[in-house]
């Protein structure tokens, strides 16, 4: 990895690492933080960028033409959906699916990118797969969403290691009132999730500054929400999802497809 100088926030504090240090420095905010921001990585070329910004605005236009076409308020969701391309998950906030079998999703700058595959591989092991990639789409106006997980823990009363991994990967910088995801450290071990849930402990609430280029990655299983958009310009964060090769996502998607 050429990534000398790169920086990781573990939770908050922020660490100067060299390129041997990176992938290790990840590990330990994941399994200790449940989640980590790589500040400044920049894993892709400012083409395939500006080609991905393209995609998201058309992809996110479809879907919302479609929704207003089967006169579904995606606005305020007061019927929350869930379909194969696109799921509801609070009002003013849309989870979009993409199909990576097309351009120019298809790239191997966002399949196979050599940085995130490399600490995919040692968070998950060798044997692991990109699950799917999507964008969640804040549009201006969308509440704070729910304290949530992306998954569930697979067996309740042991703790593994993750076995399904979120990166946020932000194309350009976010501004404070567009909103910046929370996240809940720690909230990825079952006794401080189970100790928030009963109020016998307190848990430290991690949000970061967001800028292009940075990466945010985090357990499935820790705790974290979309916080609201307050501003006048709809907040599009690309992400995708890697996991062991025998894990499916069954619970974010839906089967019926928006478009058939």
């Amino acid at each position: 990895m050429d990534e000398q100088g790169l920086t990781v926030d573990l939770a908050g504090v922020h660490v100067e690492i060299d390129d041997r240090g990176t992938i290790e420095a990840c590990q330990q905010a994941i399994f200790q933080h449940g989640v980590c921001k790589l500040r400044g990585a920049n894993v892709f070329s400012s083409e395939y960028g500006d080609a991905l910004r393209q995609a998201i605005d058309e992809a996110c236009e479809r879907t919302l033409a479609k929704l207003n076409e089967r006169q579904i308020n995606f606005k305020s969701q007061v019927e929350p959906f869930r379909f194969k391309e696109v799921s509801s998950r609070c009002p003013g906030r849309l989870d979009l699916r993409v199909d990576c079998a097309t351009a120019p999703w298809s790239s191997s700058e966002l399949l196979s990118n050599p940085k995130l595959s490399s600490i995919a591989a040692a968070l998950l092991s060798q044997d692991y797969k990109l699950n799917y990639t999507g964008v969640v789409v804040s549009l201006p106006g969308s509440e704070d969403q729910e304290w949530h997980m992306d998954g569930n823990h697979l067996f309740p009363h042991a703790q593994l290691p993750p076995h399904a991994l979120t990166v946020f990967l932000p194309l350009d910088d976010l501004e404070e009132a567009q909103g910046s995801p929370q996240f809940l450290i720690g909230t990825q071990i079952q006794s401080q999730a189970a100790a928030l849930q009963d109020g016998s402990a307190e848990v430290a609430v991690a949000q970061f500054d967001i800028h292009g280029g940075d990466v945010i990655m985090f357990d499935y299983r820790t705790v974290h929400r979309g916080v609201a958009n307050t501003s006048q310009k709809s907040r599009p964060l690309l992400y995708q999802v890697y996991s062991k090769s025998w894990f499916a996502d069954v619970v974010n998607f839906g089967e019926e497809s928006l478009f058939q």
